[in-house]
């Protein structure tokens, strides 16, 4: 009675454990979307890109299945579209989901974070994550590349998902690798991460397959094969499934410029000094320090770093300096055929978000670093004085408020209270139970999917390219098609006056027109032979395969 007793208690205490984590990553992820809304980072996260997953979930729960949508060319199935079907089960309100997803998002990514740490060194779970959080809160405040990644990494389809799955595709092989029996369910653990990984982003296979694959080949250990061909078969099956059944975007066009790619460097390395109490430093010096550390790493130059005596010490060293290759290799592979995609990143120096593993990883590596240099000469209770003073440092350097006053700034409040002008003055002005067609392609509120995200998708809006034309890009057939198959009348277009000789070239003149701001931006409004027009056109454009045309 006694042991089963014992046995409940431990099972208690490690529920609590878990619990008292779950609510720390959430709580620091929380402090951490703060720090974000106060740098401005989340104003720009209502246009159709960022709001596809949630528009693909409404259509897959209103009867669609996943062959008939067009995908984007990164299609994230695993874990975004994973996370975001979970979450629309609990509420049909856009804004909600939204922010109940990046809030979620960065808590696993924290977690995630935190156990690869505790599987490096001998930390608990809970200072793990501690110091995952704290050192991602200087590294906010002292780049605001890597500010404006981190915003990226939660927001769905932008790669936030492929981080989480490379933390813990590392953190699966350490424990295999470590691990005495269980091969076989590691092996087929991992290789099913690896098709599901690749099938999700293509950039899996730079980041993770050919860095682990090179890993376990240096190993020359029989052992390890299993891993290897499971990861092997994994990655290929991916390639095989998503060729066959999944539409998908593009790749990026490759090209590469001398001029560009010095252009890039010199904005990597940029330092901003603004005042002493302003400044920031570019994404460049972060990935410098990780690749720095990765090598440190990799050539066992930290031996000694790890002490626990349940370990061997074949056991211990390797861990780290798998942990070192696999990042290095992974930042090579990525970073060689980097210069030929500058161009698809949307013109922005800040935008690395084919480098996340590298620049986001670096908490990683710093506190890999910390570790060397404190965990085994400072007491816990010194570790916590540091920390403290830090902290306040901190606060007072770079004058946070992560709570305001008046809490105007808090986060959630730009997600629950978000409303779109446009479509609240498209409410007013076109009749009830219009369907409308948007051309303008610049302004992410008039996007169509911003407009029908501000009524929980109850308007009747499909976006179009510039020249009036159906646009098969991240959207299938039924974008254009009612609940019985029947192609949708539609009756208004929202375009900018750029666009007005495609769109009349297309449909014809309008009945009506009403001006929408000062910007070019207007709703032209069609009598029955423009409806018609419209429709000839989309008719001819729906058949066909209407896929997505590379080349």
């Amino acid at each position: 009675m006694n042991g089963l007793a014992n046995n409940r208690i431990i099972r208690l205490k490690k529920l609590v454990k878990i619990i008292y984590a779950l609510l720390t990553a959430v709580g620091i992820a929380f402090l951490l979307l703060q720090c974000l809304s106060q740098l401005g980072l989340q104003q720009g996260v209502w246009d159709n890109e960022k709001l596809l997953l949630f528009d693909h979930i409404h259509k897959l729960q209103g009867g669609d299945n996943l062959t008939q949508l067009n995908l984007a060319r990164i299609p994230s199935l695993f874990p975004d579209y994973i996370l975001g079907w979970l979450i629309s089960g609990f509420t049909k309100d856009i804004r909600t989901q939204y922010m109940i997803y990046i809030w979620l998002i960065l808590a696993m990514q924290l977690l995630m974070a935190a156990a690869l740490l505790e599987k490096l060194v001998p930390m608990s779970f809970f200072r793990a994550l501690i110091l995952i959080g704290f050192l991602q809160f200087i590294l906010i405040y002292i780049s605001r590349a890597f500010a404006f990644n981190l915003q990226l990494a939660v927001l769905p389809l932008n790669h936030g998902g492929n981080l989480l799955l490379y933390w813990l595709f590392l953190f699966l092989l350490l424990k295999a690798l470590s691990s005495a029996g269980n091969g076989i369910v590691y092996s087929i653990t991992i290789g099913l991460l690896a098709f599901l990984a690749c099938i999700s982003n293509r950039l899996f296979y730079l980041q993770v397959i050919l860095p682990a694959l090179l890993v376990l080949f240096a190993l020359k250990s029989n052992s390890k094969w299993r891993l290897f061909f499971a990861i092997l078969i994994g990655g290929f099956s991916a390639l095989l499934v998503s060729e066959a059944v999944l539409r998908t975007g593009c790749l990026p066009p490759a090209h590469s410029s001398f001029t560009d790619v010095i252009v890039h460097l010199q904005e990597l390395f940029t330092l901003d000094l603004v005042s002493l109490s302003e400044w920031s430093v570019g994404g460049g010096y972060v990935i410098l320090i990780s690749i720095i550390l990765a090598i440190w790493f990799s050539c066992g130059f930290q031996e000694g770093l790890i002490v626990n005596k349940k370990l061997s010490s074949w056991e211990l060293f390797p861990l780290i300096r798998c942990y070192g290759l696999f990042v290095l290799l992974g930042g090579i592979f990525v970073l060689l055929p980097y210069p030929f995609f500058l161009r698809s990143q949307w013109g922005d120096s800040a935008n690395l978000r084919y480098l996340m593993p590298l620049l986001l990883g670096t908490p990683i590596s710093l506190a890999l670093l910390f570790a060397k240099l404190t965990i085994f000469r400072i007491s816990p209770k010194r570790q916590l004085i540091i920390a403290g003073f830090l902290s306040a440092l901190i606060i007072f350097r770079f004058n946070i408020s992560v709570i305001p006053l008046n809490s105007a700034l808090v986060w959630p409040k730009n997600f629950l209270h978000w409303s779109n002008s446009y479509a609240r003055k498209l409410e007013d002005l076109i009749p009830k139970g219009s369907a409308i067609l948007v051309a303008s392609n610049y302004n992410n509120l008039l996007s169509a999917r911003a407009l029908k995200a501000n009524n929980n998708w109850s308007m009747q809006i499909s976006q179009i390219a510039s020249n009036g034309h159906a646009d098969p890009w991240d959207q299938g057939k039924s974008e254009f098609l009612d609940s019985s198959d029947m192609q949708i009348a539609y009756n208004a277009v929202v375009l900018n006056y750029v666009d007005k000789n495609n769109i009349l070239l297309a449909y014809g003149s309008p009945a009506l027109e009403y001006k929408l701001d000062e910007m070019g931006n207007v709703l032209w409004l069609f009598d029955d032979g423009g409806i018609k027009r419209i429709a000839n056109v989309l008719e001819q454009d729906l058949r066909g395969p209407f896929r997505v045309q590379c080349g």
